[in-house]
């Protein structure tokens, strides 16, 4: 299926983000053949090149500031699609030439109305589907999608001078898909260099988890570092050690857990468990629902009762126009022999001093 998604793209704009996260679905699918019609972004407008699969097509009529505000319906057309995708939003397109598009264009037409500014002479009658995000925006009757998430994995991090136990922690995350960062001090100092304070906090707070994984030690203090992690209010995990023995076992987003990896991974299993939300939501699904939502409306419209195709081209125009003046012609030559011939046949009886002949 040959789809094209009439969007913003490469651009600071929400419709554009929206865009790129349905795209993400749309190209894992190989039944796919998707092109973004995307659009011609000038100075800072632009945040990146074109991709391979985007085709510029039309100027953002709010954001153009040399008056430029075309949408190339030509080019859209020679693609053949067999989908016609429109993100919509008030303002965004010349009203002309996507009616002009929506006229011309013979496959599926789909709207997504991102809110309920639909102008009056916007031709939304024209689309065969439509979706929206939530209830009441739009207008007809539009299919609610959810707004796609995305969904990535997880990020554990730790840190240190030297004392937390990466060959324990790295595995634990390779095994269940996460990602795993260190800043813990090595003997190259180069590859980690000491952060300040203010930096390290701020880098900790990407972390979704924070591990500090110590071996006992009897002739330890208490761990500055935990105090760092848990001044984040990111959930911190560290092992019940000597290093740890001032801590309580659990505090808010705090967790003591015995000397085993087995432990540390189902705390972080608990810690870091996918929202099913984010599972109905993402990228993949979204794409799912928006194929299954094109398949029905095109089994929907082959169902339906088609016209007789009209001749396409000047050729088959005047063609056309030809067979209609030559019936419309053969039908004044039989009512005029109808008319024509009885005062004929009149006249010459008459000539000829007879009775007329009976009218025919």
């Amino acid at each position: 299926m040959k789809v094209g998604l009439l969007t913003t793209w490469n651009t600071p704009d929400a419709v554009a983000e929206y865009s790129r996260t349905l795209v993400e679905g749309l190209l894992t699918r190989e039944d796919i053949e998707l092109t973004v019609l995307g659009s011609r972004n000038q100075d800072e407008q632009a945040l990146a090149e074109p991709e391979e699969f985007v085709l510029a097509s039309f100027d953002v009529m709010p954001s153009e500031r040399d008056g430029r505000d075309q949408l190339d319906v030509e080019p859209i057309l020679a693609l053949g699609l067999d989908v016609l995708h429109v993100q919509y939003t008030g303002g965004l397109y010349n009203l002309p030439r996507l009616n002009e598009l929506l006229r011309r264009f013979e496959g599926l037409r789909v709207v997504t109305w991102h809110d309920n500014v639909a102008p009056e002479g916007l031709e939304w009658n024209r689309f065969d589907a439509a979706v929206t995000h939530r209830e009441g925006v739009g207008p007809g009757a539009p299919e609610v999608l959810a707004h796609p998430v995305r969904s990535l994995p997880p990020l554990v991090r730790t840190f240190g001078s030297g004392r937390t136990r990466e060959d324990v922690i790295r595995p634990v995350c390779e095994r269940n898909g996460w990602v795993f960062e260190s800043l813990a001090q090595t003997p190259d100092a180069a590859a980690n260099p000491w952060k300040a304070w203010q930096d390290l906090h701020d880098w900790l707070r990407g972390a979704d988890a924070i591990v500090l994984w110590y071996d006992d030690d009897p002739l330890a203090g208490s761990s500055g570092a935990a105090r760092t992690a848990i001044a984040t209010r990111r959930p911190v995990i560290v092992n019940d050690t000597s290093w740890f023995a001032d801590l309580p076992q659990q505090s808010g987003a705090f967790y003591k857990v015995r000397d085993d990896p087995a432990a540390l991974q189902a705390t972080l299993r608990e810690i870091l468990r996918q929202d099913s939300m984010i599972e109905r939501w993402s990228p993949q699904a979204s794409a799912n629902r928006h194929v299954a939502l094109y398949q029905a409306a095109l089994e929907r419209r082959a169902a339906e009762p088609q016209a007789p195709p009209a001749r396409r081209g000047l050729r088959g125009a005047l063609r056309q126009a030809l067979e209609t003046l030559g019936a419309r012609l053969a039908g004044l030559r039989r009512l005029r022999a109808r008319l024509v011939l009885p005062r004929r046949l009149r006249r010459r009886g008459a000539e000829a001093g007879g009775d007329p002949p009976a009218a025919l």
